[in-house]
């Protein structure tokens, strides 16, 4: 969710003023433009929005509700200015040709003034390569295939024979959280995604251990993605195990909860975990609903948790790991020629390489995001007073949300040689090890 889309509005509006004389600009929208998962039609969302017409309805929900960000970005084509954008996974009805259609004409441009990338491949100008960067996460694969089929079908006014396959992200999405997120609003918007989500909502609700397979559905597109920790293409990758159609969701869900621990030391953690999540202990959620405050031995527990689960955490750190993400994009680079590499999908930003000549950017995420402070993690009566308070505010919805705009700022020539590759904001330059 984007609750601040007049910050991305005045963005757009500025980026002509980056210009040098005779520069060109082309504003590149790396995928998930439009979180068709999340808008509700009829009072339900949809894993896939198969009826062309309830996408373009979906279409006009966004276009409305996000308005100045799309008058930005009519006026950015008035100007003469490019832009392109690329299909991701939770916006898969952007392929659609109505769903195009009724885009331009919100944007007030011809049919063509977009370039939608909608057909699985990258987008390529000289020595850029830009994608969205699901193709290298098994949860959230597109079915291209199927997809390129209905969209012909539907240009032609044909009846489509494919049925397209969401991805197990986007059915997560669908199954678990929507059903939760009117409790747990937080559900897509704490970071790191996976384990800690999790683990959250039980410490609220210990009754959804009753219900474990349910919770375990919130890690389990996070398990999924370590399953191409290479970084390989959809076709490419090892075979798959015998079993990983059945897994096991109860001991998936425990091995989540415990996060990255050493099984030498699960032992002591698994036993902290049964206390803190009681099934028997009145739930949080009627504590703050009651206002009532929440023991600090309950809260000692949850802190103890939560410092194992965010031990050397740096999924927000720009230049944290990458992941399989910075390992495709190195065979990329190899492969192609093109000397920097741009994703989206993680909502995490990095810039891997030189500061001025970045071999990889992620581009971060303009939605919202949540942390858990690191003051709420300090052993002593200030920091778990700080625990509560962000707690209460987590459960409420209140005064956590932030908006950490990242983008990547790339310069060619008119060759397309590259010239010069960063993320914005500029991260603070890694600390020189002392000697």
């Amino acid at each position: 969710m984007m609750s601040k889309p007049d910050v991305l509005a005045d963005f757009i509006k500025g980026l002509p003023a980056k210009l040098a004389p005779g520069e060109f600009l082309e504003l590149v929208l790396a995928g998930d433009v439009i979180d068709f998962l999340a808008i509700e039609l009829d009072g339900r969302t949809d894993p896939w929005t198969a009826n062309p017409d309830h996408a373009c309805a979906k279409l006009l929900s966004a276009l409305e509700r996000d308005r100045s960000v799309y008058e930005a970005l009519a006026d950015h084509l008035a100007q003469g200015h490019g832009l392109t954008i690329l299909v991701g996974n939770h916006d898969v009805e952007l392929a659609l040709p109505i769903v195009q259609r009724e885009l331009c004409k919100a944007l007030r441009c011809r049919p063509g003034a977009v370039h939608f990338v909608d057909d699985g491949r990258a987008w390529r100008y000289g020595e850029v390569l830009v994608e969205h960067g699901n193709r290298y996460d098994p949860a959230n694969e597109n079915d291209w295939d199927s997809l390129r089929e209905i969209a012909s079908c539907q240009s032609r006014g044909e009846q489509t024979m494919s049925r397209l396959r969401p991805s197990e992200g986007s059915k997560i999405v669908h199954r678990v959280v929507q059903e939760h997120k009117n409790v747990f609003e937080f559900i897509d918007t704490l970071q790191p995604q996976g384990a800690i989500v999790a683990y959250l909502m039980a410490a609220l609700d210990p009754s959804l251990l009753d219900r474990l397979p349910a919770l375990a559905r919130v890690m389990y597109g996070r398990w999924l993605s370590t399953r191409n920790a290479a970084g390989l293409p959809p076709k490419r990758r090892a075979a798959r195990g015998v079993g990983d159609d059945d897994v096991d969701i109860e001991n998936l869900a425990l091995e989540a909860l415990l996060g990255e621990v050493p099984k030498a030391t699960r032992g002591p953690l698994l036993d902290v975990l049964r206390e803190s999540l009681k099934p028997t202990d009145k739930s949080l959620l009627h504590m703050i609903v009651n206002r009532i405050e929440i023991p600090d031995d309950r809260l000692a527990k949850i802190q103890k948790v939560l410092v194992h689960m965010l031990k050397d955490d740096r999924s927000l750190d720009p230049q944290g790991p990458a992941d399989q993400f910075g390992k495709a994009a190195a065979r990329l680079r190899d492969a192609t020629g093109a000397r920097v590499v741009v994703m989206g999908h993680t909502h995490q930003a990095r810039h891997i390489g030189p500061p001025d000549m970045a071999e990889y950017i992620n581009t971060g995420t303009w939605a919202d995001l949540v942390t858990v402070p690191e003051a709420a993690l300090k052993p002593d009566s200030a920091g778990l007073a700080a625990l509560q308070t962000w707690i209460v505010d987590l459960a409420l919805d209140t005064n956590l949300r932030t908006v950490v705009p990242t983008w990547a700022e790339i310069r060619v020539d008119a060759e397309g040689r590259l010239l010069s590759a960063h993320l914005e904001p500029r991260p603070e330059p890694l600390a020189t090890p002392q000697t």
